[in-house]
């Protein structure tokens, strides 16, 4: 048992990825799962890793908020980082993103999803990819996806597009937030949406 993990210390130093990061990852992973309606989550300030899967949220009226810097991180590209189905949900000050070690490692889910949500609420958080989409809004139903709220975030750097709509991209070039405001019920104000697209798909590296 000694030695095993010495092996996997070492093989974690090796590849960046720190033992700790993992081991608050799976917690925050646990935090989330076990949230009731009408929780609020304050997550310290740190890095929280998970190698495998995504983070999820389900239950409704939750406040999600992060102390200082507060990475939320998977090392899986076949998935998002976090999935959102939730009524009145505030996500504040997360810095939600993919990371790999291979120098071929390629996303093929976005960084975070919000499926048949209402009353969201998504402020001064960093939605950084490699993701292909920064934010993927899922379908759309009359009486389910309304008042989603992306205020002074900042969303760059994803492979194919910023946001997904019906699991469509979404070009900056096409963002009109009128537009979004009528036809969705998205409301952007004050985001920094830059480097999307043209298919960067390699991440921050470790």
């Amino acid at each position: 048992m000694k030695y095993t993990s010495i092996l996997i210390f070492l093989f974690s130093a090796l590849v960046g990825i720190k033992a700790q990061d993992l081991k608050k990852g799976q917690w925050l992973k646990q935090q989330f799962q076990a949230l009731e309606d009408g929780d609020s989550l304050v997550i310290p300030s740190g890095k929280y890793t998970i190698r495998d899967g995504f983070y999820e949220i389900e239950a409704n009226n939750v406040h999600i908020i992060g102390q200082g810097l507060t990475e939320i991180v998977t090392l899986d590209p076949f998935e998002h980082v976090l999935i959102a189905h939730s009524q009145r949900l505030t996500l504040s000050n997360l810095h939600l993103r993919h990371e790999g070690q291979r120098l071929d490692y390629k996303c093929t889910e976005g960084v975070l999803r919000i499926e048949n949500c209402k009353d969201c609420l998504i402020e001064r958080c960093d939605i950084n990819g490699c993701g292909i989409i920064g934010i993927q809004f899922g379908y759309f139903r009359k009486e389910h996806q309304r008042k989603i709220r992306v205020q002074n975030c900042h969303i760059h750097n994803n492979s194919n597009a910023a946001f997904g709509i019906n699991y469509r991209d979404l070009e900056e070039h096409q963002i009109q937030a009128k537009e979004l405001e009528k036809k969705y019920g998205i409301y952007l104000q004050n985001n920094t949406i830059e480097n999307n697209g043209k298919y960067r798909w390699f991440p921050q590296r470790l």
